[in-house]
């Protein structure tokens, strides 16, 4: 547990040091070219969940939301963390939870912390995408939502959790019947 937790403070303090950059070099909209047509720097505040996604049309019921759900998150991965056992042994699960508990903390220093109550982000990616338009097959593109590096922990976490939830934690049970099976058997054999 207390590797998933320093993980996660190194991850907190990667994003936060990188928020602090923007906010201290950037004004809110610039936007800075890294690679035309794909990739930007552009800073913004959003006062949404994710990618900008409101409640309510209220700030402050946003902001209490938000923190409320982030506190509910936050003490369930740490329950977690501390009282499933079969988890504790699993790297691919700790890294993930990491990545949430960071990511999830990132932003909630965020709301709490700074004067506006709303995250910072600045990631900016142009997506392209194969189409038909008049019948020929044509290069589409659309700006991705703005993000930060908190926003790609949790989005990462997620994912390793689901891929831990679906193939790596039911061949672990399996696994674990089979050699309970095998040593009841023995036991059986031992006794006769």
């Amino acid at each position: 547990m207390i590797i998933t937790l320093l993980i996660a403070l190194g991850l907190l303090i990667l994003d936060q040091a990188a928020k602090l950059i923007i906010m201290a070099t950037m004004t809110e909209g610039e936007s800075i070219t890294v690679i035309k047509d794909f990739f930007y720097i552009n800073y913004v505040k959003n006062d949404g969940v994710a990618f900008g996604f409101e409640f309510t049309s209220n700030p402050t019921a946003n902001l209490i939301i938000q923190l409320a759900i982030a506190a509910i998150v936050l003490t369930a991965f740490i329950i977690i963390i501390i009282k499933v056992k079969s988890f504790k042994n699993n790297k691919w699960f700790m890294i993930s939870m990491a990545l949430l508990i960071g990511g999830l903390l990132g932003n909630v220093i965020d709301r709490i912390f700074y004067p506006s109550h709303s995250v910072t982000d600045f990631l900016s990616f142009i997506i392209y995408y194969p189409w038909f338009v008049n019948g020929k097959l044509t290069m589409c593109s659309f700006p991705f939502a703005v993000f930060n590096i908190a926003d790609t922990w949790l989005t990462v976490g997620v994912i390793m959790m689901i891929i831990y939830l679906i193939f790596i934690e039911p061949k672990r049970e399996k696994i674990k019947a089979k050699e309970e099976t095998q040593t009841k058997e023995d036991e059986v054999i031992n006794i006769k």
